[in-house]
């Protein structure tokens, strides 16, 4: 929500700025939408959301633009732990293959997010770009699974991959 400068952007005339607990608790109780909050990236934060009441988490660091901050998988299995069962943790931020997001599920995330893939997809190629990039991603999972013997996505756990490097 801030622009290069660290000023925040205007979207609709709204200021983007980060949110006091009270003012996202204030948020969430104006709907009965389930409210997910994004850009978690601590332990605080994911205590403040739920705090507040929010109904999910997105683990992310904005696409790396915080230089020296924590990568989402390295706290993920913590802010999932803290969430709890009820609270689905999805994981944004450089998940770009399917063994990206066979790490971050195996971590505990519900799902990923996938963005800037998905646009340089479409920019080179539209409808059919996005179509084979899911394709691919889709086959590179599935072959992760086949590889670990994970059957199912629910049954998938930390052990089928090596905490120290399962970022690279």
């Amino acid at each position: 929500p801030f622009s290069e400068d660290g000023s925040p952007d205007i979207v609709d005339e709204e200021e983007m700025k980060a949110l006091t607990t009270d003012e996202l608790a204030q948020i969430v109780r104006s709907t009965e939408l389930p409210l997910i909050t994004k850009g978690v990236l601590s332990l605080y934060d994911a205590k403040e959301s739920l705090k507040a009441g929010v109904r999910g988490m997105v683990v992310s660091h904005h696409n790396n633009r915080i230089e020296y901050a924590l990568p989402p998988l390295y706290i993920l299995p913590e802010i999932v732990k803290l969430a709890g069962p009820d609270v689905p943790v999805f994981v944004d931020c450089m998940i770009q293959t399917g063994m990206d997001a066979f790490k971050a599920i195996a971590l505990g995330a519900k799902g990923v997010c996938i963005g800037r893939p998905l646009m340089s997809a479409y920019t080179n190629d539209r409808k059919d770009g996005v179509f084979d990039y899911l394709t691919k991603t889709r086959g590179e999972l599935a072959k992760a699974m086949a590889f670990t013997g994970c059957t199912n996505l629910n049954r998938m756990d930390p052990s089928v991959i090596h905490r120290d490097c399962f970022i690279g």
